[in-house]
């Protein structure tokens, strides 16, 4: 017959405090366990898989706009501003009509088309001995009739080229009565 160690099978004392943790930790295993099994069922149910992404949507040109004007909002620049301004009225399908450009601003009175001019003669007369010595008229042509007006719109006078900006073929101005004829 084979003896018993006593010591190995008597009953222990338990506290009421031990007792309580050892109740606790074996909920807590338990409820670990259910939360592990539901994750593995989970993972192979195919009703549980997650939503799908909508797609990315893109703003609208509205949306741009009012983002673009909000951030130049307080921009110093002119050409920031106007561009934001355009995007806002494009969105809201406000945008001006094509401009027609302006009609020429008159008809030149005497030879000459009209068009932007690129050279400007200067008429002189002599004066005091010298030939260039009284500026007396100036006119304005284009290309095409830059060698008329040295011929024939200076006349007599000599002439000197320069280049001008914003003026029209034909334009002369008169200094001897200083009137200018369009």
């Amino acid at each position: 017959m084979t003896q018993r160690n006593p010591i190995a099978h008597r009953p222990r004392a338990i506290t009421p405090a031990v007792a309580e943790l050892h109740r606790l930790a074996r909920e807590d295993f338990a409820k670990g366990e259910q939360q592990r099994a539901a994750a593995r069922l989970a993972r192979y149910t195919p009703g549980a898989t997650a939503a799908p992404i909508p797609p990315a949507t893109e703003p609208s040109d509205l949306q741009v706009a009012i983002s673009v004007a909000q951030q130049l909002l307080d921009s110093d620049s002119v050409l920031s501003l106007r561009e934001a301004l355009r995007l806002l009225l494009r969105a809201l399908d406000a945008e001006p009509r094509a401009v027609q450009p302006p009609a020429a601003p008159h008809t030149p009175v005497g030879p000459g088309c009209g068009a932007p001019a690129t050279v400007r003669y200067e008429g002189y007369s002599p004066r005091d001995g010298l030939a260039h010595g009284s500026l007396d008229l100036a006119v304005y042509a284009c290309d095409d009739h830059a060698g008329q007006a040295r011929t024939e719109w200076i006349g007599d006078l000599l002439a000197y080229r320069t280049t001008t900006a914003g003026s029209r073929c034909g334009e002369r101005f008169d200094f001897t009565t200083l009137r200018g004829e369009q």
